[in-house]
């Protein structure tokens, strides 16, 4: 049953400020706003004598991801990975597809005031505002129900 469906390997970054906020960033494609996250990539063969490629790590996709909304390069061990395992059949909100997803999240912490790069459309939002407002990926739902209290 599982070669029915493509497997997608995603790296998500909760980042929270001193106020306890979550950083959602708008996500164009999928209409609607999302916490900061990516998909573990497949990176090219590692020397030439190689023919397979090599898996980024969960880690190198969660950096990447918040880099991406903060712009700003981040320490490694500034992400604390979280042990939390989502449902991993989920029919695709963007073209309807069901796949399976493996979720990686992960937490960053930011004392200082962070301001998303000026091209996302990012807001610092309590999870009290996360499960009312719209429009919010399905998915933002889906983790925090995940999370434990």
């Amino acid at each position: 049953m599982n070669e029915l469906y493509p497997l997608v390997e995603v790296s998500v970054v909760l980042i929270e400020d001193a106020k306890g906020r979550l950083l959602v960033d708008y996500n164009e494609p999928w209409s609607g706003f999302t916490f900061p996250m990516t998909k573990v990539r497949d990176l090219p063969a590692s020397s030439p004598n190689s023919e397979a490629p090599v898996k980024e790590t969960a880690l190198a996709a969660a950096l990447r991801a918040a880099a991406e909304v903060l712009g700003r390069a981040l320490l490694s061990d500034a992400l604390t990975q979280l042990p939390v395992e989502l449902p991993p059949y989920t029919q695709s909100n963007r073209d309807g597809q069901w796949k399976r997803y493996t979720f990686h999240l992960f937490t960053l912490t930011m004392h200082e005031p962070v301001r998303p790069l000026p091209h996302h459309v990012a807001n610092w939002l309590t999870i009290a505002e996360l499960q009312s407002l719209e429009p919010m990926s399905p998915t933002v739902g889906r983790i925090l129900e995940s999370l434990p209290d």
